[in-house]
């Protein structure tokens, strides 16, 4: 039973989702059979007890029926329709924790059952909490939609004949509801597209965007935000855009939610680190404001912890630009604000980088040495860190051996992807060649370490082929 998939659901629970689900199985609107509701509270049991309890089918089973015979048919149906009851609860939770779409719901409830009186006093108090909506989001333009929709539906009902004024109301606010949705998806394709090197078909855009400006809806902040993103993309060397963008983050960030702040933060730092590896070092300064006002303000921060991948960035471009006193005291002041998992893993993974940058390489090898090699990141980091400092002080042996096991490692661990590995495996393949010391192959090494496509620490690597060569 360990790997049904009912199991793997269960698991992902926590105690309160439990006690709710309980409640639903043992509700006759949703479920009339007893047995049901028994096999939910076996399960809950042996999954909460301390320690949890991997739950045996033929046990359930006889504590379901006792004294009957052991019915594998029947045990699948009893887990597969328990299965169905799990994903119905934590639909209907994320339904009614939804209370704006609750109420447009009852709305046209209340239309279908002829109660005007009830469905005048909702659609008031609908119209005023939006009217009362402080920060504009993509589900606060989908609402004001919603509600034009269904009043020019219970409009069309009366059946009288004078101007329907909910028809054009319903018709502009889906244009601005789709325009939003539009450009949003739009970034985030040229965002992916300059990453992952792939093409998409991207339709209406210019269309849009003109038709913006003739409406006036560019007067709506989170439209001109996605404008100017849309824009600095598609122009990536017209940065008028990236910087009209930055005014607004300045000006009117305050009036976006989290979900938004943060998309739009990671768009206009991937906009900044494509500059940089263009040679742009002005936007080695750009991302890191970027990233220190998003920590701030918290957007970069998810389910109340900071994002690892934010703290590991503000650290490799705060070392990009020699800011060496200030990032320790960043990375001992923020790495309580990560997940637990990954909190002493960070602090000593990056007070290392910071001492190797800094050439104190006795201190970068004792924050080394306290990595714990639970996350798999870290680890190759570490690796490749060691190297480098291993070659820079010409430990040649040990160097020697770290790569032999470094690539072994590579080789066998399944865990780790085709891309990644390959990506390390090309380092230590480089580096074993650098290593010979062969004049005569330095130049053919560069041309490798030029074109190899999946490579780590490239520039470090030309760095010492320029060294060996002076």
């Amino acid at each position: 039973m360990e790997k049904s998939k009912l199991l793997q659901l269960l698991k992902s629970f926590g105690r309160q989702e439990w006690r709710s689900f309980l409640d639903f199985v043992a509700s006759p609107y949703f479920n009339t059979r007893t047995e049901l509701t028994e096999l939910a509270r076996y399960l809950e049991g042996r999954l909460t007890g301390n320690p949890a309890d991997v739950p045996d089918k033929k046990a359930a089973f006889g504590h379901l029926f006792p004294g009957l015979p052991y019915d594998e048919k029947m045990m699948r149906y009893l887990l597969s329709d328990l299965f169905r009851l799990a994903a119905r609860y934590l639909a209907v939770k994320r339904y009614e924790q939804q209370e704006r779409r609750v109420q447009l719901d009852q709305l046209h409830c209340f239309i279908d059952h002829n109660q005007p009186k009830a469905y005048s006093r909702l659609r008031d108090k609908v119209e005023q909490s939006l009217s009362e909506v402080h920060l504009m989001d993509e589900d606060h333009y989908f609402h004001l939609f919603m509600l034009a929709e269904i009043e020019e539906h219970n409009f069309t009902l009366q059946k009288v004949r004078r101007n329907d004024p909910f028809i054009q109301m319903a018709s502009d606010r889906l244009d601005a509801y789709f325009c939003l949705k539009k450009l949003k998806y739009s970034c985030n394709m040229l965002d992916r597209q300059a990453i992952l090197q792939t093409d998409y078909n991207l339709t209406f855009t210019d269309e849009i965007l003109g038709f913006l400006e003739r409406k006036d809806f560019l007067n709506q902040d989170i439209l001109r935000f996605y404008g100017a993103i849309f824009r600095s993309l598609k122009e990536e060397n017209n940065e008028a855009h990236y910087f009209e963008l930055r005014r607004l983050l300045r000006e009117r960030a305050g009036n976006f939610s989290a979900d938004d702040l943060r998309d739009i933060y990671y768009l206009a730092i991937n906009f900044c680190a494509r500059k940089i590896r263009k040679g742009e070092e002005a936007f080695a300064r750009e991302a890191l404001e970027l990233y220190l006002d998003g920590i701030e303000r918290k957007v970069l921060f998810e389910s109340g912890h900071l994002s690892p991948f934010a703290f590991t960035n503000v650290v490799k471009l705060a070392l990009r630009l020699q800011r060496f006193k200030w990032i320790e005291e960043f990375i001992r002041r923020y790495s309580p604000n990560l997940p637990e998992r990954f909190r002493q893993n960070a602090l000593h993974y990056n007070l290392a980088e910071l001492y190797y940058y800094t050439r104190d390489y006795d201190k970068a090898l004792e924050f080394l040495n306290q990595v714990k090699f639970s996350d798999l990141n870290y680890h190759l980091g570490s690796r490749v860190m060691l190297a480098k400092i291993y070659y820079e002080t010409r430990e040649d042996p040990a160097l020697s051996s770290l790569l032999a096991a470094f690539t072994l490692f590579l080789k066998r661990n399944r865990a780790i992807s085709d891309e990644i590995k390959q990506t390390y495996l090309n380092f230590c393949d480089i580096l074993v060649r650098i290593l010979r010391k062969d004049p005569e192959n330095r130049t053919e090494i560069r041309s490798v370490v030029e074109n190899t496509d999946r490579l780590t620490d490239r520039s470090w690597l030309m760095n010492i082929l320029d060294e060996a060569q002076g």
